[in-house]
């Protein structure tokens, strides 16, 4: 999601409720996501852990971070 707040454009990645779609939390991530930088990002379960998962666009390619969230978030 891409804001303008304060006269910059800020750009925030937001978990949302999988059921309503509401915004759980967001984060600003404007300092290290450049547009087309950020492909995806997704959750995902694995035997019990849940990861956040972001897909970047690199110059060698695709490159993937999983990001073990199963303290903050629950996947029903």
């Amino acid at each position: 999601v891409t804001r303008i707040e304060d006269e910059v454009e800020k750009k925030y990645l937001q978990i949302l409720d999988r059921t309503s779609k509401d915004t759980i939390t967001e984060f600003d991530v404007s300092e290290f996501v450049k547009d087309g930088m950020l492909e995806s990002a997704n959750l995902s379960e694995e035997s019990g852990v849940t990861y956040l998962i972001l897909t970047f666009n690199t110059d060698s390619g695709k490159d993937e971070i999983k990001l073990d969230v199963s303290t903050l978030i629950d996947i029903y």
